[in-house]
């Protein structure tokens, strides 16, 4: 393999994130994202607005959050479990309408993850790579009403 060759490769195994992101995050104590992962969407099928953060939903909410908890604002909530989606989607206020539980699987290209819920939860934080498409890779598996 030519060293170009080798570079190429290299670098189509790195992990960019959005140019908006501040330089510590995603934080170092991160992983590479990997596993199956549930996730509420809005849409069936899940589309990319069914995947912003909150910096690109909502960025006045951030205004209240420091530390880890602004980093988080950067990523993406996600379940490992679908019974914690559910428990979570049930604390959302009545009349929020309808969204579907989506299912799918993550790998290091996609971007990275922390485990970020309380100790007893599937909760964790996925800072999504700045050209992933994992809105392709996550399917609806039922409707949820609330």
């Amino acid at each position: 393999m030519t060293k170009n060759a080798q570079q190429v490769l290299e670098d189509s195994a790195q992990q960019i994130f959005p140019d908006y992101f501040p330089a510590d995050v995603p934080p170092k104590e991160s992983l590479d994202a990997e596993g199956v992962f549930y996730r509420l969407a809005r849409n069936n099928p899940p589309g990319k607005a069914c995947f912003l953060n909150m910096k690109e939903e909502n960025p006045k909410r951030m205004k209240k959050f420091q530390g880890l908890q602004l980093k988080c604002c950067y990523g993406v909530s996600m379940f490992m479990d679908e019974t914690s989606l559910v428990n979570v989607f049930n604390k959302f206020p009545e009349g929020i309408g309808e969204r579907f539980i989506a299912k799918g699987e993550l790998n290091p290209q996609d971007g990275r993850m922390l485990k970020t819920g309380a100790p007893d939860s599937t909760h964790f934080t996925i800072w999504l790579c700045k050209d992933a498409r994992v809105h392709e890779k996550f399917t609806c598996i039922r409707e949820v009403v609330r």
